[in-house]
């Protein structure tokens, strides 16, 4: 994958956590393994949710 598409898709996993989480964290300067922690973190939280529903 090139350095532009890796960007690129860091924008945009930094946009969705930014608006799933709602909080004003600034995403942008995360390595693609700590933004991919941070998706891992937020889909046990969902998971934890759905499971109390």
């Amino acid at each position: 994958m090139g350095d532009e598409k890796i960007e690129d898709l860091k924008k945009r996993i930094a946009q969705v956590l930014r608006h799933k989480k709602g909080s004003g964290v600034d995403y942008s300067n995360l390595s693609v393994e700590e933004l991919i922690q941070q998706i891992n973190v937020y889909y046990q939280e969902l998971e934890f949710q759905n499971e109390e529903l």
